[in-house]
């Protein structure tokens, strides 16, 4: 969270993915999920279209479908 707060977007949204798929899948849970999209949620607006951030979207997206 305080390299999404710091701009450190590329670092931020690789962390949070890097996590996300190192967890086993019962670890995977919506609330796990929901904080990884918070990551997203403090990323300042002018970089909420950077490639990282559109990436670590898709991730969670996959993640939470095929957690269902």
């Amino acid at each position: 969270m305080c390299d999404a707060l710091d701009g450190a977007v590329d670092d931020a949204c690789d962390r949070a993915g890097q996590t996300i798929t190192a967890l086993p899948d019962e670890h995977r849970t919506k609330i796990v999920l929901a904080r990884a999209a918070d990551i997203t949620s403090a990323i300042p607006s002018c970089h909420q279209s950077h490639r990282a951030v559109t990436t670590l979207h898709e991730l969670l997206a996959d993640t939470a479908e095929s957690s269902q």
